[in-house]
């Protein structure tokens, strides 16, 4: 079965040589991106050459999941607002609304330009 590459191109091992604390920093980013050391690797290094692979760039494969976890938020959202109407709790729900604009604007200031 061939593996990815270009084509049919199989893959072979390579050794490439790290200490350890830079092999500890490969792996804590490679945790923070969601891969492998060994992943994170190959794809700096293709990406270097011109040839990024989809490992390369996680937003990619993320950007779909955050999309409809947002839609799924929003519906629940919804639903508990509609809820809360229903329920007469119309003075909790501004109260929980201006709140959650506040905490926003205090993110948006934290965030750098």
């Amino acid at each position: 079965m061939p593996e990815e590459g270009t084509g049919s191109e199989k893959r072979l091992p390579r050794s490439i040589r790290f200490s350890d604390r830079e092999w500890a920093r490969l792996e804590a980013v490679a945790v923070m991106r969601g891969m492998a050391a060994g992943e994170l690797v190959r794809a700096a290094v293709l990406a270097a050459v011109g040839e990024p692979s989809p490992t390369a760039d996680p937003g990619r494969t993320l950007a779909p999941l955050i999309e409809q976890t947002f839609r799924y938020a929003h519906i629940l959202a919804t639903a508990a607002r509609n809820r809360m109407l229903e329920e007469g709790r119309a003075e909790e729900l501004e109260e929980l609304i201006r709140s959650a604009r506040r905490l926003q604007r205090e993110l948006q200031k934290d965030q750098p330009d």
